[in-house]
């Protein structure tokens, strides 16, 4: 696939635009309606796919949408507790994808996973510059 020659910049507002979930992560936030988390999990979660796709068109998407990719992050089980995990110890430095996350949703469905997840949960909102 030959990509027309545009601007980085250019690049990254089509990106944007294609994974719009319809809420501005860097502005003002403002009060949200009920049930407004189900529907936007599941519209991040597919974004999350067309993310992926466009990343692994070639190496200068995948370093231009690489931002993109982490801008919002579920913790609801065990396994996204582990891919915390990874992402913390994949930015030591504070350097990473812990840094392009701009939106943690944290659902905690007991007490005892309440108690596993607070210090993970803590150490990763550590690293996000966002």
């Amino acid at each position: 696939m030959i990509v027309p020659p545009l601007p980085t910049e250019l690049w990254r507002l089509i990106i944007r635009s294609a994974t719009f979930t319809g809420i501005e992560l860097d502005g003002p936030t403002y009060r949200i309606d009920d049930g407004w988390f189900t529907e936007f999990a599941d519209l991040a979660t597919d974004l999350l796919k067309t993310k992926i796709a466009i990343i692994l068109v070639s190496r200068h998407f995948r370093q231009i949408s690489s931002e993109f990719l982490h801008e919002h992050f579920f913790i609801d089980n065990l396994r996204s507790v582990s891919l915390a995990d990874s992402l913390i110890e994949s930015s030591p430095s504070g350097r990473g994808p812990c840094q392009t996350i701009k939106f943690v949703f944290a659902e905690v469905l007991s007490a005892a996973s309440r108690t596993r997840m607070a210090p993970r949960l803590a150490n990763l909102l550590r690293l996000c510059r966002n």
